[in-house]
């Protein structure tokens, strides 16, 4: 991890996290009342086509009955003691969730009844395969992804009640029965006389199809996060970009060979060295290289235990079969007798892509396993794509050990179905915080189509401002137009501190869609300018690289060359995600005159990432010239980025080299491994890229970077 520009202090940290507002019962309403508006201006606005023309006019009915629904604000009460957002079809007074409110506008009360009988704590995603719920979708022009938009939780009666002035209205009288199909162009709405479906209802204000979303006000006060919050984020997610933006190098594979026959006998000279960064390197690098070598398994039993945890992942990058063979061994003891790196050789053999088999599957999977092992266990599962992983990881979301729930939330995302998505719905309204981060993280990596209007209710609803900033990445993980406009609409009307995550979701969003993301991209720019939050500036930077934005190459070309140091490190990574030829001669023209080491380790990944030869050369002669130990290994750890002849020439020169000082002859060693290695696997990189950071182990962190 490289050292931040602008630290935090963790109790300030701690602070900030732990902080929450205060909120008036009519505030808590409003904020309901401003959620379904947002999702009738959301509907309205995206249209839905290849509709026949009663479906049309259903849709627009359907619609017109939320606007209804949210005027009157009678939302459901929920008096249970979940001590979370929870969803309530029809609470104990009769008051209907929205979903049952349209149901019941149309004529369907006996499929409401049947449903809050059974089902009345159900999120949609958990009702999707319900045939009636689907025929009346069908019939009212709605889809799946639409309804589960609709529906929201209900409102927790023990929030209401500790707040003074609490005035809930009465129930809503029960809906008229549906005469029949002489009415179904125009049901008759409760309490009035019936009228055109879709035509316009005579109030003031009423939202236009063409309307944007409505911002909500969700009175929370923007002191409760700093800015600054994003660098944490980008501190874990910044290597899983770089390795994804890296060019191939050569295409010629001949001299790679060689490099890897060569390296290889003095690579495990190197694994006796007096010095444990050497040792831990020389491991590394070796399953780097593949190299079956058994001098790998003397390196299994060194003193230091970082040592071993590199050479245990190293036996996994190899892929021999002695490799795996000591790999179980160390596994499938018995718990009480199991070796304390039995997590780390799980992952290797993840990383190997050896598929337990039942036995060792029980036996790390056990509830009565150490927590380490059973979440060693998920990222095992989840880079085999095991077929157990869904029944684990759904499991271990309810176990003691957050860490671990954090865990499997977050694999959970690599499993497509809708058991998956209903779980991480439900976590992602439960009662910890963290746990929701990494509910949000799952739901953002998810394919499934009901992912990103969980991640979207959520976020209306959040009160907790780190976790709605993980909310906003999440949605930016998703490519749907729907998760643009919202975030486009974020990207002005939401708090200031949470600007720039909006910034950075959009900008991930429209990574890979050409010029189809340029309205984005202006869009990003402006609000760059307009906001005036300069702690803030960096993640802006940032996201124009994400967005792959050329228009802002003179910005940031700018800022890298008059900018503060931390404006100055977030330029040099915007312009390495941004790519291309112009961005590296602006990287080049600072490599020489960048004061600050971080910014020039930064720039020197940018050129080497996706620079040429000669900017490679650049970076080495830098390199030769660095007398500061940490700039210099930060150097080294560049050069690796990419396979160049003078590269490679460069870190064997500094590897060994017995003048240089071990730390930097170690990132010179490690450097020479992930050159000469074979790109890592990208369940790998979105693992790494799309965690929650805040909720893993500090020795599984450290484990995965050193992996990637």
């Amino acid at each position: 991890m490289r050292e931040a520009v602008c630290p935090i202090g963790p109790a300030f940290l701690l602070l900030i996290s732990l902080a929450c507002p205060v909120l008036t019962a009519q505030d808590d309403v409003e904020v309901w009342r401003a959620r379904y508006r947002r999702v009738e201006a959301e509907l309205r606005a995206a249209g839905q086509p290849g509709l026949t023309p009663e479906q049309t006019r259903a849709r627009a009915a359907a619609l017109d009955d939320l606007a209804d629904y949210w005027r009157a604000g009678s939302f459901g009460i929920d008096r249970r003691s979940v001590n979370g957002r929870a969803p309530l079809f029809v609470d104990g007074d009769g008051r209907r969730c929205a979903i049952a409110f349209l149901l019941d506008r149309s004529g369907e009360t006996a499929l409401v009844e049947q449903i809050a009988r059974n089902h009345n704590d159900a999120w949609l995603v958990e009702l999707a395969d319900e045939p009636r719920l689907q025929g009346w979708l069908r019939r009212s022009g709605l889809t799946t992804v639409d309804a589960a938009r609709i529906q929201g939780p209900g409102m927790d009666e023990r929030m209401l009640s500790r707040m003074r002035r609490v005035v809930l209205q009465p129930p809503p009288p029960p809906p008229p029965r549906w005469a029949g199909p002489e009415d179904a162009a125009a049901p008759t709405r409760a309490g009035g006389s019936a009228r055109p479906v879709g035509a316009p209802a005579p109030r003031a204000g009423r939202v236009t199809p063409t309307a944007m979303p409505v911002p909500i006000a969700r009175g929370v006060p923007a002191t409760e996060l700093e800015a600054p919050e994003w660098e944490l984020f980008w501190e874990g997610a910044r290597d899983g970009f770089l390795v994804e933006a890296a060019a191939p190098g050569s295409s010629n594979a001949s001299p790679r060979e060689h490099a890897r026959a060569d390296l290889a006998s003095r690579l495990v000279a190197l694994l006796v060295h007096t010095d444990a960064h050497i040792r831990g390197a020389a491991a590394q690098a070796l399953g780097n290289l593949r190299e079956p070598s058994r001098a790998l398994l003397i390196a299994v039993d060194d003193a230091q235990r970082e040592v071993r945890m590199q050479a245990i992942l190293a036996l996994g990058g190899v892929q021999a079969s002695v490799g795996a063979d000591v790999l179980l061994r160390l596994v499938r003891l018995d718990a009480g007798q199991r070796d304390p790196l039995a997590p780390v050789a799980l992952i290797a053999l993840g990383l190997g892509g050896v598929v337990l088999d039942a036995t060792v599957r029980r036996a790390v999977t056990e509830p009565g396993s150490d927590a380490s092992v059973r979440l060693a266990a998920l990222v095992q599962g989840e880079l085999t794509g095991a077929d157990w992983l869904e029944a684990t990881a759904v499991a271990d979301l309810h176990a003691t050990d957050l860490a671990l729930s954090c865990r499997a939330a977050e694999a959970l995302g690599s499993v497509p179905s809708v058991q998956a998505v209903a779980a991480l719905t439900r976590a992602l309204s439960g009662p910890n915080r963290e746990l929701r981060r990494s509910a949000a993280a799952g739901l953002g990596r998810s394919p499934h189509a009901l992912a990103l209007p969980a991640l979207q209710t959520a976020y209306d609803l959040e009160r907790e401002q780190v976790t709605r900033a993980a909310l906003l990445l999440a949605i930016g993980r998703h490519r749907e137009p729907d998760a643009r406009a919202f975030l486009l609409a974020e990207l002005s009307a939401t708090q200031r501190a949470l600007r720039c995550f909006a910034a950075l979701g959009l900008g991930h969003a429209v990574r890979t869609l050409g010029s189809d993301g340029d309205a984005a991209r202006t869009a990003l720019r402006t609000a760059f300018v307009a906001d005036h939050n300069h702690s803030a500036h960096g993640a802006y930077l940032i996201a124009l690289g994400l967005a792959r934005d050329t228009a802002a190459l003179d910005l940031l070309a700018e800022r890298l060359a008059h900018g503060t140091p931390a404006l100055r490190l977030a330029a040099a990574e915007g312009l390495t995600l941004l790519g291309g030829d112009d961005a590296v001669r602006r990287l080049r023209a600072r490599l020489r005159d960048e004061p600050c080491r971080v910014v020039r380790s930064a720039i020197a990944d940018g050129l080497c990432v996706i620079g040429r030869e000669s900017d490679v050369t650049a970076v080495a002669d830098v390199l030769a010239a660095e007398a500061q130990t940490d700039a210099a290994a930060a150097l080294a750890t560049a050069l690796g980025r990419r396979y160049t002849a003078v590269g490679l020439a460069a870190l064997r020169a500094l590897a060994f080299d017995a003048a240089r000082p071990s730390t930097v002859r170690a990132a010179a060693v490690a450097g020479l491994g992930t050159m000469l290695r074979e790109p890592p696997p990208r369940r790998l990189v979105e693992l790494v890229r799309e965690a929650n950071w805040r909720a893993m182990p500090a020795w599984l962190s450290n484990l995965l970077a050193a992996a990637l």
